[in-house]
């Protein structure tokens, strides 16, 4: 029997990356660097925060104003964008139905984009037991997620 399956969620539900790129543009726009969508697309796709921060402060050192800081400063570009752009993907849906209460993410993503693609439904959040949902920021492996559920 299936007692839970867990997935990342970037990627198999939400594409968010697109967004990242598109308010890593407009950071650096806003700190008077011009960045083609190319360029911003090979900085972001595929690289952690920490990466993309180290590679733009070394092509920019008049960015080097801090991670949390420069940080901050994206997530609210990308809270713009995110209330105005729908990334579930195509097909995604019968993911979620398949999940039928039984699933958890494990990535960086915060309750909120759970909520988001499964709306209304409880459960492993915040390691509850019993079938749902589960979602901790501090699950960034699969291996931390089973143990944090309690599956």
């Amino acid at each position: 029997m299936i007692r839970a399956f867990f997935f990342d969620l970037d990627g198999t539900l939400l594409d968010t990356e697109i967004l990242w790129v598109q308010a890593a543009r407009a950071f650096l726009q806003a700190h008077g660097v011009a960045y083609t969508q190319t360029e911003a697309t090979e900085l972001i796709y595929g690289h952690s925060w920490r990466d993309v921060y180290a590679e733009m402060t070394r092509r920019f050192p008049q960015l080097a104003i801090g991670m949390d800081r420069a940080g901050a400063e994206m997530r609210v570009f990308l809270q713009r964008l995110r209330a105005e752009t729908d990334v579930r993907i195509t097909g995604s849906d019968r993911l979620r139905l398949a999940a039928h209460g039984y699933c958890g993410q494990c990535d960086a993503h915060g309750r909120e984009a759970v909520r988001e693609v499964f709306p209304g439904r409880r459960g492993l959040c915040a390691g509850q037991a019993g079938p749902g949902l589960f979602s901790d920021g501090r699950a960034a492996d699969a291996g931390s997620a089973v143990r944090l559920s309690g599956v």
